[in-house]
């Protein structure tokens, strides 16, 4: 399902009798977009890595997310085990989203950039979900996340003031622990646009996906596994994003059991000659990582993310899912298998995305 072709059908079945939730601009009000870039005039007062400066929330986009809870613990705490007591390997604990759910979401994320928060809150709480939003260093973020803890359904938060233009994707966040942490890191200092990250184990559901790619946990990859099945949350929040800021990155940070860290575009063999991919692996390598594209005879073919769905859907892949197929390599995914001591420490994976992600928009 390409989430955008049924927002709007969703939306306005549910229009009237969600009605009394929304908020609607007063006659002659100007109302503008939740994105519109902040004011960059003002002091740096953030402790970003590239210290770009940040001005303050408007008063717009403040009204607006005013009538969104706040997240109780926070946003960035969400993304934390204990938090969301994702299904263990051969539980069964993951069930698919059904197509009303997978809609629901897409339509709240769509109501939210449109201002309407309110709507948007209405949308998901009927599937399971909240909405939230952050408070204090995390003001204009917000976050969708279960209701409750140990569905395996994915999270994910939107930084909508003051974001640098980067995705970050976490699909294996519980076989690759180290994944997550980083993640978050990654997210709060380098003010990155989105986080997305699994809520299950990739293991939970072993049923097949129908998807080519890396069969961690049997003769094929699992429903449970966000880089290679189709109809998940995760990766409706991957293709709303993508598809809104088309310039964008999108990041995956995954998982390798070799030392190192390989980095790929999601295509086979070596990057794109000047691109951020290649910008990135060279950063690595300049400060002492064992860095490796595609190319490398040494590279295993699952550290490459060649049938990662978010890869495929980035580079305007016809396939709903792999086998990969021939498609334009648009240098906005980059997939980042990283051993665990890489992905732990973090420091030089910041250092490389802070070197190539554009600025504050």
């Amino acid at each position: 399902m390409r989430a955008h072709d049924h927002v709007w059908t969703f939306r306005l079945g549910l229009l009237a009798a969600l009605a009394a939730f929304s908020i609607n601009c007063e006659e002659g009000e100007d109302c503008g977009c939740l994105d519109e870039p902040p004011p960059q005039d003002l002091p740096d007062d953030d402790d970003t890595t590239d210290g770009t400066e940040v001005g303050p929330i408007s008063a717009e986009l403040e009204e607006q997310l005013s009538a969104l809870p706040a997240c109780e613990g926070g946003v960035v705490t969400a993304f934390e085990a204990e938090q969301i007591e994702p299904p263990e390997p051969g539980s069964e604990g993951y069930l698919p989203p059904s197509l009303d759910t997978l809609e629901a979401i897409a339509a709240s994320v769509e109501s939210v950039r449109d201002g309407d928060t309110q709507l948007a809150f209405a949308l998901v709480a009927v599937v399971g979900y909240q909405l939230c939003r952050g408070e204090g260093p995390e003001e204009g973020v917000v976050l969708w996340r279960p209701s409750n803890m140990g569905t395996g359904r994915a999270l994910f938060a939107w930084r909508l003031h003051a974001a640098r233009p980067v995705q970050v994707g976490v699909p294996h966040p519980w076989d690759h622990a180290e994944t997550l942490s980083e993640a978050r890191r990654v997210f709060t200092a380098l003010r990155a646009r989105t986080l997305v990250s699994a809520g299950t184990h990739r293991c939970a559901n072993t049923e097949a996906s129908g998807c080519s790619g890396d069969a961690a946990c049997g003769p094929a990859p699992a429903i449970s596994d966000m880089a290679y099945t189709r109809d998940t949350i995760y990766q409706v929040a991957h293709e709303v994003f993508s598809d809104h800021y088309t310039a964008d990155l999108v990041l995956a940070l995954d998982g390798r059991s070799q030392a190192g860290v390989v980095v790929s575009e999601g295509v086979e063999g070596g990057l794109i000659p000047g691109g951020v991919a290649g910008d990135i692996l060279e950063s690595l390598r300049s400060s002492g990582e064992l860095g490796d594209a595609c190319d490398s005879a040494s590279v295993d073919a699952a550290d490459c993310g060649l049938d990662n769905v978010q890869g495929l859907y980035v580079n305007g892949s016809p396939m709903a899912c792999g086998p990969a197929s021939p498609s334009a390599v648009t240098g906005r995914f980059v997939h980042l298998a990283q051993s665990a001591d890489v992905s732990g420490d973090g420091a030089s994976v910041l250092a490389a995305l802070d070197a190539v992600v554009g600025p504050i928009e």
